[in-house]
């Protein structure tokens, strides 16, 4: 064998494990990146052109709610992230609670924690609201706290995501939409809305809540998603399921290392 030959097979090495390297490195980043918590979507919800809330069939309920199971984090293992799509006219049509069940798991309690902070909106009238933002912590920073309860307005068998109106003594931060100053049909959806006016501060949605369920996992099923609006907490539901769970970064991480097996397979066989 030459010495040109020896060369060139040892550049064409060298070339082959730098691109199974760069595989690798993509998957052990996705692994890096979530190293201190990580998140696998369970499942997300829909409910769409529902009529109800004010009873009218010209503003209909429309909300989604996402849930995913959260590893390494102290504060909770499951992310629930809740979306409210509709236009409220009335505190009827603020989304107050969650309840879902969890495949072979029997509901119970957990405090709720703000992973990602929130926004609270307070109505003063005549079309005018204060802002405030809401730092990354437990829910109780909410002038009105959230809490996982076993009590809700169904069957039994629920976990109940819910507002507790505890701190402020009447029903407040029900989950609003995230509105822009004008937009249409109303320059704030809280104008001229007793009801709603009622119920401020809002949390202006999407905002997620994380709590603890016990036994839960990855692989975890969630069904029967119902929402609960206005100060009765009125069920609505159950909504439609509109994705499948996500692979773990562990699972990334794995295929990464297929595709560098792949490489020096193909390597062997130039």
């Amino acid at each position: 064998m030459s010495k040109n030959t020896q060369v060139n097979r040892s550049k064409g090495a060298g070339r082959w494990l730098l691109a199974a390297a760069a595989v690798a490195g993509l998957s052990v980043a996705a692994v890096g990146q979530n190293a201190r918590a990580t998140t696998t979507t369970l499942g997300s919800f829909t409910l769409s052109g529902f009529n109800g809330g004010d009873g009218t069939t010209t503003n209909a309920l429309n909300a989604t709610v996402i849930f995913s199971y959260v590893s390494g984090s102290s504060n909770g293992n499951l992310d629930v992230t809740i979306e409210n799509n509709s236009m409220p006219q009335s505190d009827g049509e603020l989304i107050r609670n969650i309840d879902f069940q969890v495949s072979g798991i029997t509901p119970g309690s957990s405090a709720a924690y703000l992973p990602n902070g929130a926004t609270e909106l307070t109505d003063s009238g005549n079309g005018a609201y204060s802002v405030a933002t809401i730092a990354v912590g437990p829910s109780t920073n909410l002038q009105d706290d959230w809490a996982l309860t076993t009590g809700s307005g169904t069957s039994g068998g629920y976990f109940n995501l819910t507002s507790e109106h505890t701190q402020t003594g009447k029903p407040t931060d029900f989950v609003g939409p995230s509105i822009v100053a004008g937009s249409s049909p109303y320059s704030n959806y809280a104008d001229g809305k007793n009801s709603v006016q009622n119920s401020s501060p809002i949390v202006a949605g999407p905002v997620t809540f994380q709590v603890e369920v016990s036994g839960l996992t990855a692989n975890s099923s969630i069904s029967n998603v119902l929402v609960g609006y206005g100060t009765s907490g009125g069920i609505t539901g159950p909504l439609t399921p509109s994705t499948t769970p996500t692979p773990e970064p562990s699972v990334l991480a794995f295929l990464g290392m297929g595709a560098i097996g792949s490489l020096m397979f193909m390597r062997k066989r130039r």
